[in-house]
C-alpha cells in the first residue's frame, strides 16, 4: 500500500482532516475531553458519528457517481475520489478483485486539508476491507465508501482510537476473533460467514471506537444478516472486546 511519507501519517493528522469538515456532514465542531487534538489547538475534536455519515448521501447517489455517464456499475471495481461537494476529482478502473491507487494521486490524498471521499464499488456486495479502512493513514482521506451491487452502502471514517501505525494489528485482532466466534456458532452457514465477515469486523471496530461506521444493507443481505442477528451481535461484542484488549496490551 502506498503511504504519505511525511509527518501527516500520524493519527493526530487524521483529527485535523475530520475537524476541518467531513463531507460537509458536521454543521459545527463538537468537543470532547480526551479526544485527539492538532498541535496548537486548544479544543479536542469529536469524530463524526454514524448519524453524521448519513449526510454523505444514499446508495443511489454514489452508484451514479461511480458509474459515470454509462449509468451502470461496471463488473469490476472502480475507484473515484470526490471532494466535499461530491465533485469527482479522480477515477480509476481495476478488476473484479480490486482496484489500486495510481501513484500520481498521492499528492492529493496526502493533502491534509483536502477532506476527500474515496468511493468504489464492490461487485459481490461485501463491506469495507482492511485495505479500504487503511486509507485513513493518508491525511487527505476523510471518508471511504463501498457501494455493493446488491444495493448495500458502507461508509466509514476514522474514529478517536484509529492509529495508522497500529491499524493492521488491530484489524487482525478483530478479524481473528470474528473467525473464532463464527466457528463456535455452527448454525451460521459458510455462505453467511463469507457474506458478512467484513461487515462484522467493521461493526466490531466501530464499537471499539477505531472507526465510525454506517452500513445500509441491501434487502437480501439485510434479511440474511437478521436471521443470525443475536449470534452476530455476540460475535461483534467479543471482537470489540478483543480490540480493546489488544490496544490496552500495547
Amino acid at each position: 500500500m502506498q503511504i504519505c511519507r511525511h509527518v501527516g501519517l500520524r493519527a493526530i493528522a487524521l483529527a485535523v482532516v475530520l475537524a476541518s469538515a467531513v463531507v460537509h456532514a458536521i454543521p459545527e465542531q463538537r468537543t470532547v475531553a480526551g479526544a485527539r487534538t492538532a498541535p496548537g489547538d486548544g479544543a479536542a475534536v469529536m469524530p463524526p458519528t454514524a448519524s453524521d455519515l448519513k449526510a454523505v448521501g444514499s446508495v443511489d447517489r454514489w452508484r451514479r457517481l461511480i458509474a459515470g455517464e454509462r449509468g451502470a456499475l461496471p463488473p469490476y471495481e472502480r475507484l473515484v475520489v470526490a471532494d466535499r461537494a461530491g465533485r469527482i476529482l479522480r477515477r480509476a478502473d481495476g478488476s473484479g478483485r480490486g482496484v489500486g491507487i495510481p501513484p500520481d494521486w498521492m499528492p492529493l490524498l496526502c493533502d491534509r486539508s483536502a477532506a476527500l471521499i474515496l468511493a468504489h464499488n464492490h461487485p459481490e456486495g461485501q463491506s469495507l476491507s482492511i485495505d479500504d479502512l487503511s486509507q485513513f493513514e493518508k491525511p487527505g482521506v476523510a471518508v471511504t465508501i463501498a457501494v455493493g451491487h446488491d444495493g448495500s452502502l458502507y461508509v466509514a471514517a476514522a474514529g478517536r482510537s484509529y492509529h495508522a501505525a497500529e491499524f493492521a494489528q488491530v484489524y487482525a485482532a478483530a478479524s481473528s476473533e470474528v473467525t473464532r466466534m463464527l466457528r463456535l456458532h455452527q448454525s451460521a452457514s459458510a455462505a453467511a460467514v463469507t457474506v458478512h465477515r467484513n461487515h462484522l469486523v467493521a461493526l466490531a471496530l466501530a464499537r471499539a471506537g477505531v472507526i465510525v461506521y454506517r452500513a445500509d444493507l441491501g434487502l437480501e443481505r439485510r434479511q440474511a444478516y437478521n436471521s443470525y442477528g443475536l449470534q452476530f451481535d455476540d460475535i461483534v461484542h467479543a471482537a470489540a472486546a478483543k480490540v480493546h484488549d489488544s490496544s490496552n496490551g500495547r
